[in-house]
């Protein structure tokens, strides 16, 4: 490195804290719900603490997902620990997506060996499939086509 290093300024350096709601990067207020801080933007601050606790558990789910919708193992914890939720729309959520990642993982490991039941499998992932708004609550079903790629 050729001459003097140029410092950066405090702006830079401040940490850019997103809103564990919506993923807003301009959250500028703590707001404590059920007993942990939380990061919530100005449009979010408006929200009731169930909402608050519901959404940010549903974002926390989506962003265990990958794009193709299966749940790396680094991942599974989070997923398991939402299991164990307060609210019963995002156990119900969890559980979908749990099962769903099991399925998947099996149906690709099929896929990948060759198994002659692939095609029985994957029929079966199909019909599991469109059973899924029976299995689930209205609010539940609502969320989860957002998690659809």
């Amino acid at each position: 490195m050729h001459g003097r290093q140029k410092r950066g300024s405090k702006k830079n350096k401040q940490d850019r804290v997103s809103c564990s709601v919506c993923g807003a990067t301009n959250a500028g207020h703590l707001i404590r719900i059920f007993s942990k801080l939380m990061p919530l933007c100005a449009s979010c601050i408006h929200l009731s603490e169930e909402e608050v606790d519901y959404l940010s558990a549903v974002a926390e789910m989506r962003r265990c997902r990958t794009w193709d919708g299966f749940v790396p193992r680094k991942k599974r914890k989070t997923l398991d620990k939402m299991l164990h939720h307060r609210n019963s729309a995002v156990v119900e959520l969890a559980a979908e997506i749990s099962n769903e990642d099991q399925r998947r993982c099996r149906l690709s490991k099929a896929s990948k060996e060759r198994n002659p039941e692939f095609a029985n499998m994957e029929l079966e992932f199909q019909n599991w499939w469109e059973g899924r708004p029976e299995r689930l609550s209205r609010q539940s079903e609502e969320v989860l086509e957002e998690f659809v790629y």
